[in-house]
């Protein structure tokens, strides 16, 4: 190892630790991916946490018949008509789904452009508003601009 390396080792480790610890904060900020509405603690909990999936699960298993009504509630989606198969049948929900995305794949890069267009089209409005603003107040000022019209009567 060269001595350089030996030399600025404190450093790049010191550098590493703050940018780690760092990240950490922004990771379990309030607002972060972690402790905001709908995040990973959140999905977790619903998981792990008390009346979570796993209780759920675990008190149907450890009921006397609970491995049998699990196997059948399994087969009755898998029958013919059952949600199971419906998902899983050709052109069925889950076909749906895959198409979808490609579908959302495919309009992607039009999305994107279209994101950058419109702060571009903002500030040409913007620029529209200030030159037009004028115009009507001038055409507001002048004389009979603003006639009713004639009421037969």
């Amino acid at each position: 190892m060269p001595v350089l390396d030996l030399v600025t080792l404190p450093v790049r480790l010191t550098s590493a630790a703050v940018d780690t610890t760092l990240t950490l904060g922004r990771l379990v900020s309030q607002d972060g991916p972690v402790r905001r509405p709908q995040g990973y603690a959140e999905r977790v909990m619903a998981v792990i946490g008390e009346g979570g999936l796993l209780e759920r699960i675990a008190a149907v298993v450890t009921e006397p018949d609970g491995p049998r009504r699990l196997v059948d509630t399994v087969a009755d989606g898998l029958e013919p008509g059952g949600s199971l198969d419906r998902l899983l049948a050709p052109g069925g929900t889950l076909d749906q789904l895959v198409a979808l995305g490609e579908t959302l794949e495919r309009i992607q890069p039009r999305l994107d452009t279209l994101a950058r267009l419109v702060p571009e089209l903002h500030a040409s409005v913007t620029a529209l508003n200030e030159v037009v603003e004028p115009l009507s107040q001038l055409a507001g000022r002048i004389p009979g601009a603003r006639r009713k019209a004639p009421v037969d009567g």
